[in-house]
């Protein structure tokens, strides 16, 4: 256009008109000129209304296109920022075939070499995806591929580097067969088999029918009839069989697992309301009755406002919950909870946050206290001025149920800093501090923001470490302030890149007036990925490299430039090598031992300068229960000195409760002789390298828990320290339990007592008296007694080790009068180490720094994160460790003094033949393969024990720490705040109706028996997400954190009528975000899904729930295609009903404004 509205080619105009009237009419002072070349890019802007001058500028960095965009294929480009400048970003281009389905999708130049990544989806006659092609590196700049599959099975070396995917012949276009990559699985015809059938009345497809009656007891009637209930029967790779049972309503009834022939049945029952009521694990299916359900099942109670009000889990006393009108959890009691007389409390402000929590003695009646609450809504307010208990004074008002005593557990502070003036003692830590501006600086405004925090030690001191965050203007954590319990602090300032990953950490730490500076500094590549991480202490550079190869795998890890270590894998993306000087690992999967399902066949290891190399061949159930580590060593072929190191787990129980173990060492050459039977004559020469079963052990049970072990072995292990079980008591009943499911007592270690806090961690631990005198005349005798104490903060986290004695007199009738000295003490101030007050080691990512020399560590690990080798940082080997399954140490390894960081990077603790690792949440017994405690997510297990390792596969699994969803939202003054969802705090979350639909899409999900992807999240230390709100359709956007944008009232409307919930969307997103942690591979696009993965969760997670919540029926096959379906607003997150379709239609019209406007731009 010129200056009189004529159009003057190849100028195009985009005006903004206040009154709407175009052409020569146009009220508008200015408007934007934009030219564009021939090549479609941005040459001019800012064209000037009155003058008609035009300032002519370059084309912006962020217009330009991929050099090999291939402008005759229908494609979608996607592009990503990485810095403000928009010169930084990261281009997907998405290649559609002829018929509108997604065909190749790259990745452009997002490998380390700058090559894109392609991925490809091929469709059989009937439009059905068949091969989704793995991720390939291809030179092309974005360019579609032509010859790609010719490029991929040259680049892979394997003929079929693709999933492949076989239908049933029916118009149903069920899933019959799917086989992942790898000519080793297509060769072998080794596929994910499903069958889709009917219950009947016997053999594996009979399903006994259990209900509740009106008096809510379970009540078992027969079996259901023939054909009443959908099953889906899954054949692994390996051949392991496994049932799934639903009802009409799409409810599990009965999920069974084979094992050799035999059952294995997890029942679930429910009320009238769809409530579950009982959960039956394999154990009590063989013999229903009142005892068996105290001891194995899951049981559950309701009020009339469908609230769970009781939790009994299997061996414990039942949980009683309370909640108040607005059906917030206000009180809970557990069974220890209950013999002490106290209640834990949870009190809120006025929009619904947790404020503090506080445990109050009361030992009224439970059905009194509901009846009270019932009618009462919990809320508390805030001020400076002094409440009555003063000694409590948290700044909170005291109007509901607080009674004296009062123990507060932790109290949380929001929107501003008034709280730091009733705690003046802790104010100079706790202020911010401009001085590190520079890293990111103050947002004033933190309305909605958790901006304090304090935490109680749980030892009765009444004392607390107290917390203030800093925010800055995007709502990131700045500066995190906190005092500890060493009369210091800890604080973190911290500095972010543009897509919010963590570029700097600095942690300033002190004690006793001395301080000490730890910065740890990241650097990212052009893809994002982690190429440095350095850390700076006592003036000490300490820089790891990371290197990746061209499928986003890492190749190579350098540690300080002292040990380089590299990583292989399969085309599974099974790690496969670890190479070092240092310390070798190779893992075998399908190549040896035949195990296609994933599990590791054999696993050869190597330490340092050695001519021998180890191995374990590994054998498994029909559970994948692990039944025999065969070991062997040699200096030339393997297979040499077998059954040194040998486990054999020769019986499980149905829940995984090992019944029967072996465990072969080291012994003596007379014990070997006597084994063998090999004594003839006094002269005969015993054996030179004699190894022998040092435990032969068979466990007995009180339900779950452990109730005795014997040992028949006779025979010790000749290494000092060895892990081996010692036989140390020969009684009926050697370990007892409290009314929570803690052990309490182990005769065997000759542990007297174990005391536990309200979080069930352990606080002390008592080994058994040992007289000084031996008169059994005498009524009152002195005794010596040894203990270990734990001291934790009301979160869980362990602040003190201490190790103590006792001298006392104790009467024969009972009576103790004791007092414990304790002389040596381990303390722990984040990641600094205190050993009896002095600073002994600061822990590192890859090792630590010990601080008598100030010199640098570092661990060697093996595929799970076991701590192999500790060496020096001039490389020298200080520290080897061999290990058990499970954990034990083999008495060959070595330097057992210098660190104690060993299974699973798990500190373990040896003091007084304790041997037991801390696994944070619980302690865990290597030699028996077994937890201490109860699994505090073992609802989300229930075929399981909650007690048993990793389900007994520890060669694959490790133990998760558990995990949280951030859940973003808008508070009632506009801004934008969170709360941490860890799946068992709902009551603990704010009255926003975008939490609570989130929360409330959760356990729709989990309780129908879906949502498997959101359950790992929360119990998965590897996976942190982020919720926010959204008004148009749902999306996982993969950051360093991974985001999901959610709409609670978004459901989706398929083909043929059906419609799935937001819940289960939720899901579907969910479902990406695990992808995105776990199958790299999977995060490509592909095929008339968008991506192999999205077809992937269409298929898999988001039918699942989809059925599991009724949405859609059992033999429902899901959606054909990405595209299929189109979104409406339903009644409610959990709701499959539209609520009309003039605002649906408003809903689809707005996501399409915003899609065509966000290509546009």
């Amino acid at each position: 256009y010129d200056g009189t509205s004529n159009k003057s080619k190849p100028d195009r105009l985009s005006a903004e008109n206040a009154d709407g009237i175009p052409g020569s009419q146009c009220r508008s002072l200015q408007r934007i000129n934009v030219r564009w070349d021939t090549n479609g890019n941005c040459v001019t802007e800012n064209s000037d209304w009155t003058t008609g001058v035009v300032t002519l500028s370059r084309s912006h960095p962020s217009h330009v296109m991929p050099d090999g965009l291939s402008s005759d294929q229908n494609y979608i480009l996607s592009r990503m920022m990485l810095n403000e400048e928009g010169t930084k970003y990261m281009d997907n281009i998405q290649y559609y075939d002829g018929l509108g389905r997604p065909s190749q999708n790259v990745q452009v130049g997002i490998t380390p070499d700058g090559e894109d990544l392609v991925t490809l989806q091929e469709y059989d006659s009937f439009g059905r995806e068949t091969r989704q092609w793995i991720p390939t590196p291809v030179s092309g700049r974005g360019g579609y591929v032509s010859d790609f599959t010719s490029q991929a099975t040259s680049k892979h070396s394997d003929s079929n580097p693709y999933n492949e995917t076989v239908y049933e012949n029916s118009p149903l276009n069920r899933v019959i067969r799917q086989t992942g990559p790898g000519n080793l699985w297509h060769s072998a015809g080794k596929g994910v088999k499903t069958r889709y059938l009917a219950n009947s009345g016997s053999g594996n497809l009979k399903v006994n029918y259990y209900y509740v009656n009106t008096s809510g007891n379970l009540t078992r009637s027969g079996a259901y009839a023939d054909g009443q209930l959908y099953c889906t029967e899954i054949t692994d790779e390996d051949g392991n069989l496994s049932y799934t049972f639903t009802d009409k309503l799409g409810q599990m009834i009965l999920t069974r697992q084979m094992n050799n022939g035999e059952m294995h049945d997890t029942y679930y029952v429910y009320d009238d309301f769809g409530n579950r009521c009982f959960v039956l694990p394999p154990m009590i299916n063989d013999n229903i009755s009142t005892d068996n359900l105290n001891k194995y099942a899951y049981q559950y109670k309701y009020d009339e406002r469908n609230r769970c009000i009781e939790t009994k889990l299997p061996g414990c006393e039942p949980v009683y919950q309370v909640y108040d009108r607005s059906d917030r959890l206000v009180l809970s009691q557990d069974g220890n909870q209950r013999k002490r007389n106290v209640w834990l409390v949870n009190k809120y402000d006025i929009l619904g946050r947790l404020l503090y929590v506080s445990e109050v003695e009361e030992a009224g009646d439970v059905a009194s206290i509901r009846k009270s609450f019932s009618g009462w809504l919990v809320t508390e307010s805030f001020s400076t001025t002094p409440h009555q208990y003063p000694q409590e004074d948290t700044g909170y008002s005291k109007g509901f149920y607080h009674q004296a005593p009062t123990t507060l557990l932790t109290v949380y502070y929001y929107d501003d800093y008034q709280f730091l003036e009733l705690m003046p003692e802790k104010e100079i830590y706790l202020m911010y501090d401009p001085h590190w501006d520079k890293e990111g600086k103050k947002w004033d405004n933190a309305k909605g923001l958790l901006t304090g925090k304090r935490t109680y030690a749980l030892d009765g001191s009444g004392n607390y470490t107290a917390m203030a965050y800093y925010y800055d203007a995007h709502g990131n954590i700045i500066q995190e302030l906190s005092t500890n319990h060493l009369d210091g602090g800890d604080n973190h300032y911290y500095t972010y890149t543009f897509t919010g990953k963590v570029l700097k950490d600095v942690h300033e730490h002190s004690k006793d007036q001395t301080s000490f500076l730890d910065i740890c500094t990241n650097t990212y590549d052009h893809a994002e990925r982690l190429t440095s991480t350095t850390y700076n202490v006592f003036a000490k550079t300490i820089t790891t490299n990371y290197s990746y190869d061209n499928l986003g795998r890492m190749k190579q890890k350098n540690i300080n430039n002292i040990e380089t270590i590299q990583y292989k894998y399969n085309i599974r993306n099974w790690l496969t090598d670890i190479i070092s000087p240092n310390f070798t690992e190779k893992m075998y999967y399908a190549n040896i031992g035949r195990c296609y399902n994933g599990n590791i066949s054999r696993i050869d290891w190597k330490v340092g300068n050695e001519d021998i190399t180890r191995n374990y061949l590994f054998k498994y159930d029909g559970l994948n229960r692990l039944t025999f580590a065969d070991y062997a060593y040699c200096t030339s072929s393997l297979g040499a000195n077998a059954n040194s190191f040998d486990v054999k787990v020769e019986s499980y129980g149905k829940q995984g409760n090992i019944l029967q173990l072996s465990r072969y060492g080291r012994i003596t050459p007379q014990q070997a002789q006597r084994i063998q039977s090999r004594i003839v004559n006094d002269d005969e020469t015993p054996p030179a390298d004699p190894y022998g079963i040092i435990d032969n052990l068979n466990y007995t049970y009180n339900g779950n828990q452990l109730k005795s072990v014997s040992d028949v072995s006779d025979n010790d292990p000749v290494y000092k320290d060895v892990m081996h079980f010692v036989d140390g008591a020969d009684t009926d009943v050697e370990y007892t339990y409290d009314a929570n499911g803690n052990m309490t007592s182990d005769r065997n270690k000759k542990i007297e007592s174990i005391a536990y806090n309200n979080l069930n961690l352990p606080v002390l631990v008592s080994m058994e008296r040992k007289s000084t005198i031996f008169n059994p005349g005498i009524a009152l005798f002195p005794y010596t007694q040894n203990h270990i104490r734990y001291d934790y903060d009301a979160e869980g986290k362990k602040l003190r080790v201490s190790y103590g004695h006792s001298e006392g007199s104790m009467q024969r009738s009972g009576g103790v009068n004791m007092s414990i000295v304790y002389s040596g003490y381990t303390d722990y101030c984040d990641n600094f180490v205190y050993e009896n007050d002095t600073l002994a080691k600061i822990l590192l990512s890859e090792g630590y720094i010990a601080c008598k020399d100030r010199t640098f560590h570092f661990y060697l690990k093996d595929h799970q994160g076991n701590n192999r080798v500790v060496a020096n940082e001039s490389g020298g080997i200080e520290q080897v460790n061999h290990y058990y399954p499970f954990g034990g140490l083999f008495g060959e390894s070595s330097g057992g003094d210098v660190q104690k960081y060993k299974y699973g990077g798990k500190e373990l603790e040896r003091m007084h033949g304790v041997d037991l690792y801390d696994f944070s949440a619980r302690m865990q017994d290597p030699v028996l393969g077994r937890f201490n405690t109860m699994d505090p997510m073992c609802e989300k297990y229930y075929s399981i024990s909650p007690y048993a390792y990793c389900n007994n596969n520890p060669i694959m699994y490790i133990d998760p720490n558990g995990m949280d969803i951030v859940i973003w939202y808008q508070n009632e003054r506009g801004k934008q705040v969170n709360f941490i969802f860890n799946g068992q705090n709902e009551n603990n979350a704010p009255r926003n109706k975008f939490v609570n639909s989130v929360i409330s899409a959760y356990n729709y999900n989990i309780k129908n028996g879906g949502g498997n992807n959101l359950k790992v999240i929360v119990t998965n230390a590897k996976i942190k997400i982020e919720i926010v709100e959204t008004d148009k359709d749902n999306k996982y956007v993969s950051n360093n954190k991974g985001l999901i944008r959610f709409n609670p009232n978004a459901g989706l409307k398929l083909d043929d009528g059906n419609i799935l919930s937001p819940a289960t969307g939720l899901e579907h997103e969910a479902a990406h975000a695990v992808n995105d942690k776990f199958d790299k591979q999977n995060e490509k696009y592909d095929s008339k899904y968008g991506t192999k993965e999205e077809k992937n969760v269409i298929k898999g997670a988001e039918l699942e729930t989809a059925r599991a919540n009724g949405e859609l029926p059992i033999n429902h096959q899901g959606r054909e295609s990405h595209s299929e379906g189109k979104w409406v607003v339903t009644k409610s997150v959990i709701s499959n009903k539209e609520i009309d379709e003039k605002r649906s239609r408003e809903l689809r019209k707005k996501i399409k404004d915003f899609k065509n406007n966000w290509t546009s731009e």
